[in-house]
């Protein structure tokens, strides 16, 4: 099971509920993460935060949501239209799960990513620390924004490649 998250329409893609309570994106990821069964543990150092501030993500969104423990806030969430399984009981979708890296032609899940640190700059005496999400391999530096294809969209100029990737795989291009 690979639960994703879907973009709301709060200004950082989290998602206003009832009497205004802002989920917030940071809080959706770390609950997705969780859902898919990556321990907290692995989810702090993923996200170069400390143990507590996710066990705290986790417990204010679950408050907000006003749910008993975090699998109640993971099936509000899905409820809700916040999180979603993009495949149906078959599988039919599973392709979609997956992403191709432009940069080292490998496959890896659409949850799947390192936050790389980007470059320090200051600006009115304010300092600034940059990082983006990138391929979760460590030898790769390429971006999930720019430079990650969905593998269907791969798949519709190499038809020949298979449906489902293999995760790790290098299919390159021609």
């Amino acid at each position: 099971m690979f639960i994703t998250i879907k973009k709301g329409k709060a200004k950082d893609g989290g998602f206003i509920i009832r009497d205004n309570v802002h989920i917030t994106r940071r809080e959706l990821m770390v609950l997705m993460l969780m859902a898919n069964g990556i321990s907290n543990e692995k989810i702090a150092t993923k996200l170069r935060v400390k143990l507590q501030t996710v066990r705290n993500y986790l417990q204010n969104i679950a408050k907000k949501l006003r749910a008993e423990n975090q699998t109640h806030a993971v099936a509000l969430c899905m409820r809700y239209g916040m999180l979603e399984m993009p495949m149906d009981d078959f599988g039919v979708e599973a392709a979609s799960l997956y992403k191709w890296c432009l940069h080292c032609e490998r496959t890896y899940l659409r949850g799947e990513f390192r936050i790389f640190k980007g470059e320090t700059f200051v600006v009115n005496h304010v300092k600034y620390d940059t990082s983006f999400e990138a391929c979760p391999y460590e030898d790769c530096n390429g971006s999930v924004l720019v430079d990650a294809f969905d593998w269907n969209y791969f798949r519709e100029h190499y038809p020949d490649y298979p449906e489902i990737p293999e995760r790790g795989v290098v299919y390159g291009y021609v």
